[in-house]
């Protein structure tokens, strides 16, 4: 072998393992690169090595630590209100596919007595309330509540779906987020994997609000 290209071969083999650690999707093998950079940094600077040796290594355990701390990054990123939502609802999505729902709809507060949907009219946004309380009601008549972290509005999900009854604000103020339903059916079109997910958690949700109606109604 020539003398005068040994040197560059360990540097030349780290950085194609460094180029792989992009699309390595393995987390224990992620791990492993990033503990092997480290050792590697550990030689280069422990002994006569060439310096492209060190520095390579540092990449490499750079490249890896980052791709592992990303969930926790997302995490933090989604932010009270997306934690929230995935907590309640989408515990099976990913931080990254919860933080693009979210970025789809928008944010808004409302006082008492705002109105969110109306019963009988055609529903037209998903609703999530963030703070506060809103009252349920049929013909006038309150027969539930919607709580902090609750659903609203799944009938969105079903083209000319229709509320099943009125959806006031309860509390003296709430935060809550929202999703047209024009917007929502493109989204999820385009995305099955948080179709499915939603679609399960609006189900769910209705059949919460049913096991709480049953439940008022027995104890009334």
């Amino acid at each position: 072998m020539n003398p005068s290209i040994a040197p560059f071969i360990l540097p030349a083999a780290i950085a194609i393992i460094a180029a792989t650690s992009f699309v390595a999707r393995g987390r224990w093998l992620r791990f492993g690169l990033a503990i092997a950079g480290l050792l590697l940094v550990a030689e280069g600077l422990s002994r006569d090595h060439v310096p492209s040796v060190a520095m390579l290594g540092g990449l490499l355990s750079v490249i890896n630590i980052f791709a592992l701390a990303q969930p926790l990054l997302s995490c933090r990123k989604l932010g009270d209100e997306g934690a929230l939502l995935r907590a309640r609802h989408l515990p099976m999505l990913g931080a990254a596919d919860v933080r693009r729902l979210l970025d789809e709809g928008s944010f808004t507060n409302a006082r008492a007595g705002d109105v969110l949907m109306r019963e009988g009219a055609v529903s037209q946004s998903l609703q999530f309330l963030v703070n506060g309380t809103a009252a349920v009601t049929v013909a006038e008549a309150i027969v539930g509540r919607i709580d902090a972290g609750d659903l609203m509005g799944e009938a969105c999900l079903i083209p000319g779906g229709r509320a099943s009854a009125s959806v006031r604000i309860a509390s003296d103020s709430a935060r809550l987020w929202f999703i047209p339903g024009d917007r929502l059916h493109a989204f999820l079109g385009a995305n099955p994997r948080i179709a499915e997910a939603l679609s399960q958690a609006s189900l769910a949700a209705l059949q919460a609000k049913l096991d709480g109606a049953n439940r008022d109604r027995l104890e009334n």
